[in-house]
This record gives structure tokens, C-alpha cells and sequence, in this order.
């Protein structure tokens, strides 16, 4: 018997509830230490934190967990991610989570959460205001309000997370009366459905597109490329069916149509009606791979092509900005039928993944670009996962969403190695975007499977340690100078071992492992001590501000008094 819509959508939002709740478990049983002693419901409602923080912005689950701030004095941020500075402007998203364990009442997101969050925006992003947080947020938080302070615009994205429906008519109004910047600041509901759609593996996609007027169709080096153009109103129609499907392949999540010049450019050019119709002239077109393209050669225009195993791997933005403006603007659509994009195909097996790799790294310039994924395929990240593999380690050189034991992350090493053996602490942490873009030579030269070991375990040590709140005042550094301590650590290390870096290789990893894993507690003792001392004497406050921390641990004044012997 057939059942009715409704129905349908309430047994698929009764599946995808479960199903969440089924990731929670499995967040909560992988990570017993994060944990700890709270009771199961307190668990699960942390382990959705993660799962939304996991999926809304594409991660690792550990690396996740590092971005949770849940805890009392937490002015309602359950999660923060800070990005790197873009054009004078500082990419921020902050959490809140809300999850019920019961949804059989109401299942809106709460009216008072949102209320919380609007009155933390403006009190955070306010650099003269005073703030009391808790340990995991206040590093984080005093880290970008300083940059704040520097000059940088923050470019809020604030992500109100469920397990059931969206705010209320009075949050609404709230949100409405709030009148918060939209330039800079942006509320976006993410809940069960989402988490769901993003994280289920994906069939296929074939589909049919028209394209208007002519086209051509190349063959050359056993890859054939058909270039021609289509309708805005088709791919609003193409989004609408398969939304962030296409993009899998895709280097970089969409940017956000608000919070990014170009995507408001377009935005801005969609909505002219003096320059909508000139749309293709201002735009770098849409560049699809696929498996396999068929039309018919003896028509002279307005091809259907039937597109199997379709990817967007460049354009992305271009389509999910037609799709939001057409969303919130539905009148619009058929004004679209007459404006165009030029769009290629490329026909290229799956089998030659470094290809399409290579397509993909040379057609994205019009967006700031997450670097990490383009050079997975590199012979120094190939040779540093055969020189894992053979330690007994699982290098991952692309990102995943697998948790498994013994493996190191491409992001994590870039990290360790630029603090620790490259000596440039405040690079690798302020610095994350450009790992594996300008600085990628630098961290990766003269560096094996071996070196890059030991400094993950120095680092990973130091941060299990940044994690846990200290109360003593001597030592209120602590979460800022993380990367300096680990740099440390890891040349006296190396000092009291009468080696230089070149020295260890495959050949004496073993034992000096076992040699720090020993050393590390009395090594991290030493190293507070010595960076306390350094502050002393580099200046003469009794006490030093927050703000005073962090701007002196992002500029790196000090790394030749920590690293002196005085």
C-alpha cells in the first residue's frame, strides 16, 4: 500500500534520528577518556556536539573533539572554529548544540538558546568587552579577539544544531530584532536530516542536462571534453535534486554566500536585471568530470547530454549561490532561462584519480583554497606513508572520517614538524591554512617517516596536556604556548640524547621512543619552567593580561630566549 508523503517523511525523520543516535554511540564508545565519568545523557548530548562539528565542516572525529568548548562559562558556544585571516577578514564558527533524548514534545530549537547566542555575538566580537570563560574556549576566543584587535573584521557563522526542528516564530523575531550586521554575522540550522544527508555514502550521480545553442566536443589523449554552455535555471534545477552530492570531489565546502566576496558578487550579478543576462561574460564557468558523456552528434544545438557518475570539481560555488539566491528569492527563476555559465565536461576514468586531482588543483583560483587534499598524491607524502606503514602506522595523507588506532594525520605531522623541527611554533599554529600551500617545502623538507614520528609524539603529549585545565597562575600560558613547549621538548630531547634531527631514522626510532615516552613528564615540567622564566625577564609586568599572552606567542618574540640556554 502506498503511503502518504507525510508519512514517509516522518518514517525517514524517525530513521535518521536513530541513526544519529547510533553515530553518538559510536563517538562515545571510541573515546572513552574524553568522556569520562558523565552520565549516558550528558555523554550523548556531547558526542552530537562532535558529530555536528565532525560533519558540518568536513573532519576528522579527533579533530572535532579539539574544537569542543561545552562547559560552564561557555556564553553558549558548545564548539568554535577559527580560520585563517582572508583578506583582512577572520572566518569564525561558533556551536550550539541543543539535543533531547525525548522528542516527543516540542522539538523546535529553543527560543532562549537562540536569544543566548545573539547576546554572545555581540559580546565577543566586542574586543573592549570583559569575558570570564572556561578553560577550552578562553585560549581559542582571546587567540581570534586579539586578532580582533589587530584589525581583523570577524565573519561569523553561527550554527544552531538539533536533533529535531527549527527555531520558533519568537527566536525568529529575535534573530529579525537582533538586526546583527549579515555581512558579518550568519545563523544557519543544522540538525538530524543534515547530519544524515551529509554523512550517507553516495550512489552515482547521472543525470540528463540541457545545454543551449552549440557545443563542442573534443577527444585527445584517450579523454574526451565537450565545452559549451547551459541555463542558471538549469542548474538551480540540477542543485535542487542532488545539493552537496555534486561537490564530493570538490576540494573546499561552499564559503557561504554572505560571508564571501565572490559568492556576493555573484549573488549581486543574479539579482541585477541589467546584468543578469550578461551572467556568462562574468564568471569562470562550472567544470564537471564524469565517467561517461552521450548526446547526440548529428543535432545542431541545444544538446541533452546524458552525464554518468557526474562530480562538480570546480564551480561549486557559482551553482550553490544560484541555488540559495533562487531559494530566497523564488521569483526569480524563470528570469534565469536566459542567462548562462560556460560549463565543461570531462571525460576522465575513475581509475585516473591523479588526473582528476590535477584538474581539480589547477581550475580552483577563485576561492581561497584548503591546500591539505592537493598534495596527497605528492611522492613526498606517498614516500612518508610507505615510511609509516613500514613503523607500523597508518599515515593519512587525504582527509577521512575514519578513527583508527596508530594513525597520523598529514595535518597533525605538518603541525608537529613546523614547531618542533622547523623551530617556527607560531607559524604552525597561526599559519594552518598555508601548511600545504607556501609553507609545505619548508615543513617537508629533509624529513622522513622517523623525524616527523617523533615530533607527532612530542606534540600529541604537549596537547593532551594544553587540554586540561591548569589552575596554577604561574602557569595561565599554557594553552597559548602549547607549540612553543613542544619545540621545546623536542630539541632538549634531542640535547640530552647528543643527537641532531638528521641523526634519527628508522634505525633508532624504537629506542627513542621508549627514551621519551620516559622523559616526556619530567621534560614538560622543565619546559614550563623555562618559558615562565622567559616571560619574566622579557618583560617586567608581575602578571600579564590575556591579551598580552597572545599577542606575544602568535608573533614568535621569543622563541630565541626560549630556545637559549640562559
Amino acid at each position: 500500500m502506498k503511503i502518504s508523503q507525510s508519512e514517509y517523511d516522518r518514517k525517514m525523520n524517525d530513521f535518521n534520528c536513530t541513526l544519529v543516535d547510533q553515530y553518538c554511540e559510536g563517538i562515545i564508545n571510541r573515546n572513552p577518556e574524553f568522556f569520562g565519568t558523565y552520565d549516558h545523557n550528558k555523554k550523548q548530548a556531547l558526542a552530537f556536539v562532535i558529530l555536528s562539528i565532525k560533519t558540518y565542516l568536513g573532519i576528522d572525529e579527533s579533530e572535532a573533539i579539539d574544537y569542543v568548548t561545552d562547559g560552564a562559562q561557555d556564553y553558549g558556544i558548545d564548539g568554535i572554529y577559527v580560520g585563517s585571516e582572508d583578506n583582512g577578514e577572520l572566518p569564525i564558527t561558533l556551536f550550539q548544540c541543543k539535543y533531547k533524548s525525548d522528542l516527543s514534545g516540542s522539538a523546535n530549537f529553543p527560543a532562549n538558546a537562540v536569544e543566548k547566542i545573539i547576546n554572545t555575538v555581540r559580546l565577543v566580537f566586542d574586543p573592549d568587552a570583559k569575558l570570564t570563560v572556561n578553560a577550552k574556549l578562553s585560549p581559542v576566543l582571546e587567540d581570534a579577539r586579539s586578532q580582533v584587535r589587530d584589525g581583523l573584521i570577524p565573519v561569523v557563522t553561527v550554527v544552531l544544531c538539533n536533533n529535531g526542528t527549527l527555531w520558533g516564530k519568537d527566536a525568529a523575531e529575535m534573530l529579525s530584532a537582533a538586526k546583527l550586521p549579515p555581512e558579518q554575522v550568519r545563523f544557519t540550522h543544522f540538525n538530524h536530516n543534515s547530519i544524515v544527508e551529509r554523512l550517507r555514502k553516495n550512489e552515482p550521480i547521472t543525470e540528463d542536462l540541457r545545454l543551449s545553442g552549440m557545443a563542442t566536443v573534443e577527444s585527445f589523449n584517450f579523454k574526451r571534453v565537450l565545452v559549451g554552455k547551459v541555463a542558471l535555471s538549469e542548474l538551480d534545477k540540477l542543485f535542487e535534486k542532488y545539493d552537496m552530492r555534486l561537490l564530493e570531489r570538490n576540494i573546499r565546502n561552499y564559503l557561504g554566500l554572505r560571508t564571501n566576496r565572490v559568492n556576493s558578487a555573484i549573488a549581486d550579478t543574479i539579482l541585477s536585471n541589467e546584468r543578469r543576462d550578461d551572467f556568462y561574460f562574468f564568471n569562470n564557468g562550472v567544470t564537471i568530470t564524469c565517467d561517461k558523456f552521450s548526446h547526440n552528434a548529428l543535432q545542431s544545438g541545444d544538446f541533452t547530454v546524458h552525464v554518468q557518475g557526474m562530480q562538480i570539481i570546480n564551480g561549486g560555488q557559482t551553482c550553490k549561490t544560484i541555488a540559495q539566491v533562487v531559494e530566497e528569492n523564488p521569483e526569480i527563476l524563470p528570469k534565469l532561462q536566459n542567462s548562462y555559465v560556460m560549463i565543461r565536461i570531462y571525460e576522465v576514468p575513475d581509475a585516473e584519480e591523479d588526473f582528476i586531482s590535477a584538474i581539480t588543483y589547477a581550475t580552483n583560483n577563485q576561492n581561497p583554497v584548503d591546500l591539505r587534499d592537493l598534495h596527497a598524491n605528492d611522492p613526498i607524502q606517498q614516500k612518508l606513508g610507505l615510511g609509516f606503514k613500514a613503523l607500523g602506522y597508518e599515515y593519512r595523507r587525504k582527509r577521512g572520517n575514519r578513527t583508527i588506532k596508530n594513525v597520523i594525520t598529514s595535518k597533525v605531522a605538518a603541525e608537529a614538524v613546523l614547531a618542533i623541527w622547523k623551530l617556527k611554533p607560531q607559524q604552525a599554529k597561526f599559519m594552518r591554512a598555508e601548511h600545504f600551500g607556501k609553507l609545505y617545502n619548508k615543513i617537508f623538507s629533509d624529513i622522513d617517516a622517523a623525524k616527523t614520528l617523533l615530533a607527532v609524539e612530542i606534540f600529541r603529549f604537549v596537547e593532551s596536556k594544553r587540554k586540561v585545565a591548569n589552575d596554577d597562575v604561574k602557569y595561565r600560558f599554557i594553552p597559548y604556548a602549547s607549540h612553543y613547549i613542544a619545540m621545546w621538548i623536542g630539541n632538549k630531547f634531542l640535547e640530552q640524547n647528543n643527537l641532531e634531527i638528521s641523526d634519527v631514522s628508522h634505525k633508532n626510532i624504537q629506542p627513542l621512543l621508549k627514551s621519551l615516552k620516559d622523559a616526556l613528564p619530567s621534560l614538560y615540567a622543565s619546559a614550563l619552567d623555562k618559558i615562565a622564566k622567559v616571560l619574566g625577564s622579557f618583560y617586567k609586568a608581575p602578571e600579564l593580561s590575556l591579551q598580552q599572552l597572545s599577542a606575544t606567542f602568535r608573533r614568535g618574540d621569543i622563541i630565541d630566549l626560549v630556545l637559549s640556554d640562559k
